[in-house]
């Protein structure tokens, strides 16, 4: 594939340095812009030494310079509606976050939400209304759920475990988030027709995401926990949720003066009014209403999808512009402000986005790196069967060494697509899908990811102890994705067969799990955990009183105290302050259930 005045040439293994190079940098640095950079001045260089050596048809010699921003801006102009996608989406969710939408929907559910199982199952709700992106979903929802499950016992740990489930997991399961805008731009970039009919195929084979879903169902239905979520859920029956060790300090969107005349309509219609209009454009972009007689299907594939979260976006930002500052919940200069303020967040993610263009363009389409590795795979002797998997299992390990999705996309899907590619395009989609899950996996649990930090701090739980409360879930579900995907690849991508027979064994292994746990084969390691000086009978019975003073004091008042000031949390704070660290030998879950009885 040539770019501008530069023809590709075929110079086999060289082709494979720089991303090699790049993926190495980033395990090495954990800085994956860094490493994408030198990867494409890489791939310009080798080009530039090709052309000297007289490989490339009509190109005596070639500028590694003009090679690498040629590439670049080739990239970047057939890429313009993404790029002002994502900076019009950080623009409005920055303005629904400060608008005060959230904040009111956190009022309302202080009235309205009694008990662990409701708090957690609105967090879920919650959680997939703020699909958009995962940074608007982590600050969003672990803001205005942390007193509500405080208030309703749920530990700060399970809090941030499903905030960051949910964040991560729904930016690739719904096609309209600022994720599958740029997953969609790259799987296209890399060759492959119709690429928004391709994405949508994957979303049934995201194994893992959908796995991870039904966790934490089975989490918040069951009341089942393992591992040390277990010993902060039970401290947690006692009023003691927080976790007593250092939270990451709050980022600058956090701090950013929100409204306090906002409503719910204020959070739910411009997300309402953006999912309903991207539809819309679509399907007219697709030639839906256009007089020709197309399939759903045809339709979607002559779409542009970009463009049509664009003019959706646009539209949204205008319905915020009308409901905002006519009500003065900001002026029109904060709006403006707000809006700058939310697209300067998005930088980084382009940055990331265009090195990931650029290194595609230099060593995929000049050098024909696909090509290469796709022969490689041919010749080699590995089943084609287990590609899926194989992708999985290397997308997981680098995803969780550089802590970013987006850039483990960047490496990943232009090397899947051709290597599932010739007799091995039946594995396409669903190798797409496992690269995709691979990559979330890391996001999801690596402690260096971005998402981790700011899933920390707006739920107030200690970085280290959502980390380690988390990991034992997030590995538990990617091992059986592992295993499905093996199904998936050995029974030619049967949806059915794979999804069944996963979702099976999630609940075998979760049954296992629970009868070992029960019979205290499990935590026995001796762990340095928080164990508050005081006697457990004691609070029990102090909950116990404040709880009736409050029924009783509320039964006067009613009912209409706020929650935010709940005695049981005032003692589940006292409590948590007198607390220590001590050495707790033979820790077990029974030993802990024994403590609270």
């Amino acid at each position: 594939m040539a770019i501008d005045k530069y023809p590709s040439v075929a110079i086999g293994f060289f082709s494979l340095v720089p991303p090699i190079l790049a993926m190495v940098l980033a395990l090495i640095t954990k800085e994956v812009v860094s490493s994408l950079f030198i990867g494409c001045i890489a791939a310009s260089i080798i080009y530039s030494i090709a052309a000297l050596r007289g490989m490339v048809p009509d190109v005596p010699k070639a500028n590694p310079v003009d090679v690498l921003f040629t590439v670049m801006g080739t990239k970047i102009s057939g890429n313009v509606y993404i790029c002002l996608f994502l900076l019009l989406m950080g623009g409005l969710i920055n303005l629904i976050s400060l608008s005060g939408g959230s904040k009111a929907y956190g009022r309302m559910a202080q009235r309205w939400i009694k008990g662990k199982r409701p708090a957690l199952a609105s967090t879920i709700f919650l959680g997939i209304a703020m699909f958009l992106d995962d940074y608007f979903n982590a600050i969003t929802t672990g803001t205005v759920m942390r007193t509500v499950a405080d208030v309703n016992k749920v530990s700060r740990p399970k809090l941030a475990y499903v905030v960051h489930t949910l964040a991560t997991n729904m930016c690739i399961t719904i096609p309209l988030t600022s994720w599958a805008a740029a997953i969609v731009s790259q799987i296209e970039d890399s060759g492959v027709e119709n690429s928004f009919v391709v994405f949508l195929n994957t979303v049934p084979f995201n194994i893992y995401s959908i796995l991870c879903f039904i966790m934490i169902l089975l989490n918040v239905i069951l009341d089942f926990d393992y591992g040390k979520m277990k010993f902060y859920e039970d401290n947690a029956k006692l009023g003691l949720t927080e976790t007593n060790e250092d939270v990451p300090e709050a980022t600058e969107e956090m701090t950013m003066k929100v409204s306090d005349k906002g409503t719910m309509w204020d959070l739910l219609l411009p997300i309402f009014v953006m999912v309903v209009l991207a539809v819309f454009f679509m399907f007219y972009l697709g030639g839906m209403w256009s007089g020709e007689k197309k399939s759903i299907t045809q339709v979607l594939g002559d779409t542009s999808a970009p463009k049509a979260l664009l003019y959706a976006c646009f539209v949204a930002l205008i319905t915020t512009l009308v409901m905002y500052v006519p009500r003065k919940l900001m002026t029109f200069a904060e709006w403006i402000n707000y809006f700058i303020e939310g697209m300067k967040t998005m930088i980084p993610t382009l940055i990331i986005l265009v090195l990931a263009w650029t290194i595609s363009g230099t060593s995929g389409d000049l050098l024909q790196t696909g090509a290469y590795v796709g022969e490689l795979v041919e010749r080699s002797r590995i089943p084609p069967q287990l590609i899926p998997a194989v992708i999985f299992f290397v997308g997981m390990a680098l995803s969780f060494s550089m802590g970013t999705a987006w850039g483990t996309f960047g490496v990943l899907i232009p090397i899947v697509v051709k290597i599932c590619s010739g007799a091995n395009a039946k594995y396409l989609e669903v190798s797409l899908a496992s690269c995709l899950c691979g990559s979330v996996f890391g996001d999801n649990t690596s402690p260096i990811s971005d998402t981790t930090i700011l899933v920390s701090s707006s739920t107030q739980c200690s970085f280290l102890v959502h980390v380690s409360t988390q990991l034992p879930y997030a590995i538990t579900v990617a091992a059986i994705s592992l295993v499905g995907y093996i199904i998936a690849g050995y029974s030619g991508g049967n949806l059915a067969v794979t999804l069944i027979s996963s979702i099976v064994l999630l609940l075998v292994v979760l049954a296992v799990i629970s009868v070992v746990q029960k019979k205290g084969f499990i935590g026995k390691a001796s762990l340095e955990i928080e164990l508050p000086e005081v006697n457990k009978e004691e609070i029990k019975e102090e909950v116990k009183e404040e709880v009736k003073e409050e029924s009783q004091e509320g039964e006067k008042e009613g009912n209409e105290k706020d929650l935010f000031s709940d005695p049981v949390v005032s003692l589940s704070q006292e409590a948590v302050n007198t607390s220590s660290v001590v050495q707790v030998p033979e820790t077990t879950p029974q030993a802990t259930e024994n403590a609270m009885q």
